[in-house]
């Protein structure tokens, strides 16, 4: 039994989850935390934890394609050089967005393993998409030190 709960009630906020599955039990507009960190999902602008903002997450998971090809985005701290690898014999593009969503950088048509340079960018965090065949395989957060 939570603090503030009420015992004889299953469902102390009213919420349609009984308190002993509810992560608030109190709070009739947070039920779960998927990551883990004390906010609830409805009020966590990041409810995965993954780095990613919600309202940003759409657009770097849309089409999603985790195939069997291998890629490779390192080091994820750094200088700025970034080295892409994919696998697959295949050209790629790579996409380069700060956090506020705007494309800072897209480099086309690569190959096999290259490498990207962000040490012109401001220090910060720049999550990178790797294109192919008009489907993300690959996104990775960075951040330039």
């Amino acid at each position: 039994i939570s603090a503030g709960t009420n015992p004889i009630v299953a469902d102390t906020d009213g919420d349609g989850v009984n308190d002993k599955d509810d992560a608030f039990p109190t709070d009739a507009n947070e039920s779960s935390d998927n990551d883990g960190d004390g906010t609830g999902d409805n009020e966590d602008a990041d409810d995965d934890g993954n780095g990613i903002p919600d309202d940003q997450e759409g657009m770097f998971t849309q089409a999603t394609s985790k195939q069997v090809t291998e890629s490779f985005i390192y080091p994820t701290i750094g200088n700025g050089i970034i080295n892409i690898e994919v696998n697959n014999g295949e050209a790629f593009n790579v996409h380069v967005f700060d956090l506020n969503g705007q494309k800072v950088l897209t480099e086309s048509n690569l190959q096999m393993k290259t490498n990207i340079n962000l040490s012109t960018k401001s220090s910060g965090c720049y999550i990178i998409l790797i294109e192919q065949n008009a489907k993300i395989i690959e996104f990775q957060k960075v951040i330039i030190q």
